[in-house]
């Protein structure tokens, strides 16, 4: 609270341009009303108040540029990888319609119909448990070797785009927004020294000139 109210004595409406304060603010606002709901100890309310007692460790980010740089970074991201998420979306729906036609009377369990089958290849997109998914498909090798190996190939490439190309697109959009990000705090640090440096060259400029004027 102390924090709170001497940035507002240093300025009031550049308190609520800085996003940073804003959360500080809705954080010790949340911690100061939750005893006021003392008589709803028994309800859920109060609980839901009570945990967000933890969010106390948010107020940390703003204190550690590095650590805010970060944050800032990934909320920067979120678009970018809200879109590589989309087409990611599509492209697997495309791979379930495709593995309903091809798997879906021999393997069902996997690919019986499309929720299945996305969930299936969203099994592959993580690589946990599709080593399940191709035991299944091993059980055709005996019967119909050409379906197994259809398969083998099916597998491979869900896991290969699904698992690296659109993991590594979203890692490259969060790097290339930090890079952009400290590119960005760079050229502030430097407007700020040039800034500070006219403004102290200004001031010996001004006292260097008090004598000659007084002569």
């Amino acid at each position: 609270m102390v924090e709170i109210l001497l940035k507002w004595y240093h300025g009031f409406l550049i308190f609520w341009k800085v996003g940073w304060n804003i959360l500080d603010f809705l954080i010790v606002m949340a911690l100061l009303i939750g005893p006021s709901f003392a008589y709803l100890s028994s309800g859920r309310i109060l609980r839901v108040l009570r945990v967000l007692r933890a969010a106390r460790s948010l107020r940390s980010i703003s204190g550690l540029q590095g650590l805010s740089l970060v944050v800032q970074t990934v909320i920067k991201s979120l678009p970018d990888m809200l879109k590589i998420a989309l087409v990611l979306c599509i492209i697997l729906l495309v791979f379930a319609v495709a593995g309903i036609t091809l798997f879906g009377d021999e393997i069902p369990q996997y690919f019986g119909h499309l929720g299945l089958a996305m969930f299936s290849l969203f099994i592959c997109v993580t690589q946990d448990g599709w080593l399940n998914i191709y035991e299944a498909f091993r059980g055709l090798k005996d019967q119909q070797v050409v379906l197994y190996w259809a398969g083998v190939v099916y597998l491979v490439l869900a896991v290969t785009v699904g698992a690296f190309v659109f993991a590594n697109l979203a890692v490259a959009a969060v790097v290339t927004n930090l890079e952009m990000a400290m590119t960005q705090l760079k050229e502030e640090g430097k407007e700020t020294k040039s800034l500070n440096r006219v403004e102290d060259e200004e001031v010996q400029l001004t006292k260097s000139n008090v004598p000659i004027a007084a002569g």
